[in-house]
């Protein structure tokens, strides 16, 4: 199984071009297994369609942060 950095690295572009995702990034699961956790502004049902539950190995979390911006 590739590495979790390895998946992000290979998903994280596609993600990132879904309008109202802003970040992805490796997270612990409150089971301490590893995730991949996408950041989006809002959850929609049509988002959630779009980003799948599983990549690689890893279950993939959506987290509502809102919007991202530089300080």
């Amino acid at each position: 199984m590739k590495t979790i950095e390895a998946i992000i690295a290979e998903r994280a572009g596609a993600w990132l071009k879904l309008d109202g995702v802003v970040g992805i990034y490796e997270g612990i699961a409150a089971d301490g297994a590893p995730v991949i956790r996408v950041a989006v502004t809002k959850e929609t049902p049509a988002l959630a369609a779009r980003i799948s539950t599983e990549a690689g190995g890893y279950r993939v979390e959506v987290v509502v942060t809102g919007p991202i911006e530089p300080m």
